[in-house]
């Protein structure tokens, strides 16, 4: 199983700007399951995930392969990016 887990916060501009770009990942990706934590509304899990892997801003995004961390990736993303985090 592929896993893409997003970190995002409302009203982030870079975040929003992302919005086409997420979803034509998730489009043309349909094997991988898609996760969104919006930091601000859910500090415990942010935090959770923040121990353990590379998260060093907003937005971030971590890739999973059969729940095996593979990659992360901070900052704006293009859909190569977010793809290879997960292949």
């Amino acid at each position: 199983m592929k896993e893409l887990i997003h970190f995002s916060m409302t009203g982030s501009t870079v975040c929003e700007d992302m919005r086409e770009e997420l979803n034509k990942f998730i489009k043309s990706n349909p094997d991988v399951v898609y996760s969104k934590v919006l930091v601000d509304k859910s500090p415990e899990m942010y935090h959770y995930y923040l121990k353990k892997y590379p998260i060093d801003v907003i937005p971030s995004f971590l890739g999973f392969v059969d729940e095996v961390f593979q990659d992360g990736h901070s900052g704006e993303a293009t859909e190569l990016i977010l793809s290879s985090l997960v292949n």
